[in-house]
């Protein structure tokens, strides 16, 4: 029985260091988690890249959207002073204001003016005239 042990012990001690010298001759290089963890890393990378463009336009719209809209807003009201239609002061404040905002997001992107210096040179006239003759609407 002793003799069967010590057989065992010696296969086993030479499938250690037999093994010992296979794997530091010819040690395996491939590491499929390291695979596994650059395939992910590379989608996740790509759908990171993906959102960022997204993104970036998203911004692109938002701002082009801004400076319409304020622009918009501008010429709308101007086109109603040469019509005839009267304003508050309050709605001149707020026009008056709008076209502040405008102008210093359009330094801040910058962006050029270009549609709105008549319209509000037109409005600021206007303006004047009323606080001359001090006939604002209620």
């Amino acid at each position: 029985m002793i003799n069967l042990v010590l057989k065992y012990g010696e296969y086993l001690l030479w499938i250690l260091v037999g093994s010992g010298f296979v794997f530091e001759i010819a040690p395996i290089k491939i590491s499929p988690l390291g695979l596994i963890g650059s395939r992910l890393n590379k989608s996740l990378s790509e759908k990171v890249e993906s959102l960022e463009n997204k993104i970036d336009q998203t911004q692109v719209d938002l701002r082009d959207h801004i400076i319409s809209s304020q622009r918009n807003s501008i010429l709308v009201f101007a086109k109603e002073s040469r019509r005839g239609i009267d304003h508050t002061e309050e709605e001149f404040n707020q026009i008056i204001a709008l076209h502040d905002y405008y102008q210093e997001y359009l330094k801040a992107n910058d962006l050029e003016n270009g549609k709105i210096d008549l319209a509000y040179k037109h409005i600021e006239e206007v303006y004047n005239e009323h606080i001359r003759n001090n006939d604002f609407i209620s």
